[in-house]
């Protein structure tokens, strides 16, 4: 029993060293997306309007060269090339050329970012290579977040915390550049609530009568609005208005694409002091059709809806 324990013990560590080569040879000749690394090293935050600079490796573990290795980089909307004024940039290919068996190819990548206060920015990268005769494409992918500490833009809407309905209602925006890159052709809306009606503003709107076109922002200027409208709705109702600042959507440059900033106001609608009320012959309706020569009875009504006397009215 001792000898057939032994034999077979010595055939089953046989048979694993077998197998165990075949695959650790098999295995170093498998061509696989997997043995081919990348990885993206920058600034884990930033202020938005900074350069970033990101290290791009790229290693090739195979054990054949991979060709026409192109490098592909997504960045968020709103960015801008660098020591380019204006110019967004959207996608951006690198092309490598050929990365040989066990060989690491190192590139910088170089962005200006912007984005909301306490937002995420990613960076989609891919590396895009063909293997010695074969026509097929294969990429690997990887993402880079980089959070954003400070906004380029910081926005304060003023408004009363609360009117009465139809009251005339002014809503004060101030835009504060803090971003060291001027900030070029920033587009600023305002979001009304039902109910709000807009009569004038200063400055003038560029488009509608929520939109204002910014051309340029330096580092700590400051750009002022104030729009004025009235405002109707139910006792105890919340209107909210909300102001938006960041670079025009490519898809309609009367919207906000990229944010820089954005803040909200919420105005309550409180009962007026005195409410007044008129009717025709007890008909309260807006319009009273009539006839000729047909008598006509007005009755006014006045409540006085605060919690001390009014006098002088």
């Amino acid at each position: 029993m001792l000898k057939k324990f032994f034999w077979l013990v010595l055939i089953i560590f046989i048979v694993s060293g077998v197998i165990a080569g075949l695959i650790f040879w098999r295995g170093s000749n498998v061509v696989s997306v997997g043995n081919v690394l990348l990885q993206a090293d920058g600034p884990v935050s930033i202020r938005a309007g900074e350069t970033v600079n990101l290290q791009v490796t790229i290693t090739n573990r195979n054990n054949t060269s991979l060709e026409f290795v192109d490098l592909v980089a997504e960045y968020p909307e709103g960015s801008l090339a660098v020591g380019q004024a204006g110019a967004e940039l959207t996608r951006v290919r690198q092309t490598l050329g050929t990365i040989k068996s066990g060989e690491t190819s190192r590139q910088e990548l170089s962005a200006v970012l912007f984005g909301e206060q306490n937002s995420k920015l990613s960076v989609n990268l891919s590396v895009e290579y063909r293997l010695a005769d074969s026509n097929a494409i294969f990429d690997k992918q990887t993402i880079y977040e980089v959070a954003v500490a400070g906004s380029p833009l910081l926005l304060s809407l003023e408004a009363p915390s609360e009117v009465n309905s139809n009251q005339e209602v002014a809503l004060e925006l101030e835009a504060l550049a803090n971003s060291k890159t001027p900030l070029l052709g920033t587009l600023v809306t305002l979001d009304y609530p039902p109910g709000f009606k807009f009569t004038r503003a200063t400055p003038a709107p560029s488009a509608s009568n929520n939109a204002w076109w910014v051309s340029s922002l330096k580092a700590g200027n400051q750009w002022q609005l104030r729009v004025f409208g009235t405002l109707a709705g139910q006792d105890d109702e919340e209107k909210t208005f909300r102001a938006r600042a960041g670079m025009p959507s490519p898809s309609n440059p009367s919207q906000v694409g990229a944010l820089y900033g954005s803040d909200v106001q919420a105005i309550v609608i409180r009962r007026p002091f005195v409410s007044l009320s008129a009717n025709l012959n007890n008909d309260p309706s807006a319009e009273y059709l009539g006839t000729s020569k047909q008598t006509l009875r007005l009755e006014i009504e006045w409540v006085n809806n605060l919690a001390t006397e009014v006098s002088d009215g």
